[in-house]
């Protein structure tokens, strides 16, 4: 029966970040393929664990791997370590781990510390999505590339920079990204560990003014903003219009709310609507004042037929009370319509170009 392949994460600086799993593991393994055997062992004796150890890192493991699973088909459980953090994650362990699937082996992830992770959870970014570009590469030329090749991604930025190459991307980075919100995270988990926010600009200057960068980095760069349309600019002006109508706003309101969703100046749509709002053929506010000023003003007009209805009372007060009620409603409404006329006309010519 085929032995077992653990992929182990170890502390990326602070030692009692090693979970109790990853203890028990490393202590019942039978092998420990390590990507540097010195740096493994000082952790293993700071657990007390005493383990065989194989070099096993990015320059051997197309030899290396291939033994390893040799080891596994025999049936002995191998833990992969790295010098820190999650193997496999900018460090050896993908290979093996896809020869191990390809032969039917049982692969099992040991979960711990992680670079990327720590400063994502940490640097006030989006952590909803993030895309993770790893080590950059070495040459200038094909590293401008891949920053052009991120400069559109809506998502968080994430990649590893070593001290020697930081003021010289951070440049990059201002000059091709722009001025964006940047965090650079050093040296996490240990004692110098510490975060830089805020714009490009302004972390490049902090680093610009340091004589000699040290330390591991962890760059983050916000992803790029890109507005989402508006729904209501996928209506029709008039649409837009009676949208806003049925929510019982003044038409001056209207015009300036149509003007800011759809980014014009607020004359074209005043421009466009003008004709269709005198006619009436758009909803507006004054639709049920259209009606009782129209049904007032039948009124008006019919005032013997009013007073034929209101002689059916027996008592002449109550005839006399009625007709002076109807007349002051009649008044009432008849200077209603002229004063919301004069309004409408001072509005027009005051407040929308």
């Amino acid at each position: 029966m085929a032995g077992v392949l653990y992929l182990v994460a170890t502390p990326i600086g602070n030692l009692e970040d090693i979970t109790l799993r990853a203890i028990r593991i490393l202590k019942e393994v039978d092998l420990i393929a390590a990507e540097d055997t010195r740096q493994t062992l000082k952790l293993l004796n700071h657990l007390n664990v005493s383990k065989p150890l194989i070099t096993y890192h990015r320059h051997n493991e197309e030899i290396v791997g291939p033994k390893l699973i040799e080891k596994l088909m025999e049936g002995q459980n191998i833990a992969i370590c790295t010098d820190a953090g999650t193997p496999g994650i900018s460090d050896p362990g993908e290979t093996v781990t896809k020869l191990a699937i390809e032969n039917n082996i049982q692969v099992v992830p040991i979960p711990g510390a992680c670079a990327l992770i720590n400063a994502l959870i940490a640097s006030g970014l989006d952590t909803k999505e993030f895309s993770f570009y790893g080590f950059l590469p070495l040459n200038n030329k094909l590293k401008k590339a891949k920053f052009e090749e991120m400069i559109n991604d809506q998502k968080t930025v994430i990649f590893y920079e070593a001290p020697h190459r930081m003021k010289e991307s951070l440049a990059d980075i201002l000059k091709i990204f722009g001025d964006r919100k940047i965090v650079v995270a050093k040296e996490l988990t240990k004692i110098h560990e510490n975060f830089y926010r805020g714009k490009v600009s302004e972390i490049k200057e902090i680093f610009d003014n340091i004589k000699d960068v040290k330390g591991e980095f962890i760059i983050l760069i916000e992803g790029i903003k890109i507005e989402k349309e508006n729904e209501l600019n996928k209506l029709s002006l008039e649409e837009h219009y009676n949208f806003y109508a049925k929510q019982n706003y003044e038409k001056k309101e209207i015009i300036k709310r149509i003007a800011k969703d759809r980014g014009v100046n607020k004359n074209e749509i005043y421009q466009h609507l003008i004709a269709k709002i005198e006619s009436g053929t758009l909803q507006s506010k004054k639709t049920k004042t259209r009606f009782y000023l129209t049904w007032f003003k039948f009124l008006s007009k019919n005032v013997d037929l009013c007073r034929t209805i209101m002689l059916d009372f027996s008592d002449f007060r109550y005839y006399y009370c009625s007709m002076i009620i109807i007349l002051f409603i009649i008044i009432y409404f008849i200077v209603r319509k002229v004063l919301i006329k004069i309004m409408t006309n001072y509005i027009t010519s005051h407040y929308i170009p």
